[in-house]
């Protein structure tokens, strides 16, 4: 099994970024560049890829993960554009955290903890939580000019959620593309509003 540790958008959430995102798609600067974007669906903000992990080793992690946590419910906004690596040739256009961050950075490190006895590690690299939004095939055009141009803080400011749990997820490859099952949920304490 794939798995892989997330905090999901609500769906009210999902509609407006996707209503970003259709501005993006169209601006006229990003010409021959050709993007396989993220399904609307499956977009998520990932606290820790796990990677293939064998059935009896998932029963374990969600069983780390089924304890509430005392880390309270807190809400995550999404600010702007923009793309990785920072210089260069972009291969990933994602979407940045405005507000949330500290707290999605706090949740991560408990579900770090969490897992590290069962022998997962988090990536070594600073935590920056965002939404991977699209994957870069051929950059044929002004992506990062579009990128600049493209909807941001005010005009995605709606794309607001409460966060009041982490999933662990399942992915599974298939001809449409991957589709993602939760397996196992840590809640958070208190709500958000």
């Amino acid at each position: 099994m794939r798995l892989f540790v997330a905090v999901e958008l609500e769906p009210r959430a999902r509609v407006a970024l996707a209503a970003a995102l259709e501005k993006l798609r169209r601006h006229p600067t990003l010409g021959a560049t050709s993007v396989k974007w993220v399904e609307t669906r499956n977009l998520h903000l990932t606290l820790q890829f796990l990677g293939e992990v064998e059935a009896d080793a998932a029963a374990a992690v969600a069983g780390a993960l089924a304890p509430a946590s005392p880390l309270p419910a807190f809400r995550v906004t999404l600010g702007s554009f923009g793309a990785f690596p920072p210089r260069g040739a972009p291969r990933v256009i994602w979407v940045g955290v405005q507000a949330g961050a500290p707290a999605l950075g706090a949740l991560r490190e408990e579900v770090a903890r969490r897992l590290a006895p069962l022998g997962y590690r988090p990536d070594r690299q600073q935590y920056r939580p965002h939404l991977t939004v699209g994957r870069v095939r051929r950059a044929g055009g002004r992506l990062r000019e579009a990128l600049a141009g493209a909807p941001s803080g005010s005009e995605i400011e709606t794309v607001a959620w409460g966060v009041r749990r982490a999933a662990l997820f399942e992915s599974r490859l298939g001809p449409a593309g991957p589709s993602y099952r939760v397996l196992a949920e840590l809640p958070l304490a208190g709500g958000a509003d």
